[in-house]
């Protein structure tokens, strides 16, 4: 039901609905996200999310409209990729799980020929021959 007219609480202000994340907002959260991914337990980006009670599709929406973030985000997402690789090297993560979870968070390039759409699969056929040659 709407407001009776001449409800002084319900003539608005004419500006639409108000903007929440303005660009100062978004450059705060930029380098939120920066301190974040350089602790020691900034590890998962969705955890970042988690911890500043955000969806987890603001990151790409900012960084759609925002250099600053855009920026952040992708240094983020390195980081992200050298702790998971560093972890499974010294062994403080089982190297199949670092394998599975860089696969679901790194990006393709991480992901096995099984993880990607058949459209992007190569087929080889054929054998490869190594000889060695010792003197």
């Amino acid at each position: 039901m709407a407001a009776p007219k001449g409800n002084q609480y319900a003539k608005g202000h004419g500006k639409g609905r108000p903007k929440i994340w303005d660009d100062d907002a978004i450059a705060e959260m930029a380098q939120r996200l920066r301190d974040f991914v350089k602790a020691d337990t900034g590890i998962y980006l969705n955890s970042f999310c988690v911890q500043e009670k955000i969806n987890h599709q603001c990151l790409s929406e900012w960084a759609a409209i925002n250099k600053d973030f855009s920026d952040a985000l992708d240094e983020a997402k390195h980081w992200q990729e050298e702790k998971f690789i560093m972890k499974s090297l010294t062994r403080e993560w089982d190297g199949a799980f670092a394998k599975y979870a860089m696969a679901r968070t790194c990006g393709d390039k991480w992901k096995a020929s099984y993880d990607m759409p058949e459209s992007t699969t190569v087929e080889h056929i054929g054998t490869v021959t190594i000889n060695k040659v010792t003197k």
